[in-house]
């Protein structure tokens, strides 16, 4: 892996609390791709012409900071990549791992529900045939391990997978409040 550009922040301390800058942050700043932290100064796109404290600003006021999240990186196989992405990659393949490791230390003939998120405090799964979601257990589709393992493992962060086996043990019948009508009640 080589890198091919390096990343820096340039900024003046007027850029971090006066207009039009007001809010920014040095990690909001726009990346200056550069050798040396003096080619970045002169290679900042941003505008710099405005005055700090009432003074005209000067060169030697820039401050720079190298960003190497936002280096961009040439690896052995020839592909071009930023640094946070090839990280962000090997993160995922890592977070892969880990849930085929979960799935796989369950049964074989183990079964599954897939977690979309919750309305209320009721838990959100995947729908029959996987289309849509449900609260309703009954209309939530069971998956076997393999479907699981081909379809989930590498999926979404939001989907979380729950075995089966647990899911049942833990329901609670309640009555959904939003079917109730004033008209019944005394």
């Amino acid at each position: 892996m080589k890198i091919i550009k390096k990343a820096y922040k340039v900024w003046h301390e007027g850029m971090l609390d006066e207009n039009p800058y007001e809010g920014y942050t040095i990690d909001s700043l726009p990346i200056t791709y550069a050798n040396t932290p003096g080619e970045a100064k002169q290679n900042a796109s941003e505008i710099y012409d405005y005055e700090i404290d009432s003074e005209p600003h000067k060169y030697t006021d820039l401050k720079v900071r190298r960003a190497k999240g936002g280096d961009w990186l040439l690896l052995e196989d020839g592909e071009k990549i930023r640094r946070y992405a090839l990280e962000h990659r090997e993160s995922e393949k890592i977070r892969i791992q880990k849930r085929i490791d979960k799935v796989n230390s369950f049964p074989d003939n183990s079964n599954f529900y897939i977690q979309n998120g919750y309305v209320g405090n009721s838990v959100l799964w995947w729908g029959l045939r996987s289309s849509g979601y449900t609260t309703d257990l009954s209309k939530a589709q069971l998956y076997t391990k393999d479907e699981v393992l081909k379809n989930f493992v590498n999926g979404r962060v939001e989907d979380l997978i729950w075995n089966a086996k647990h899911v049942l043990e833990n329901i609670k019948q309640h009555v959904d409040g939003q079917y109730l009508r004033s008209e019944h009640q005394a």
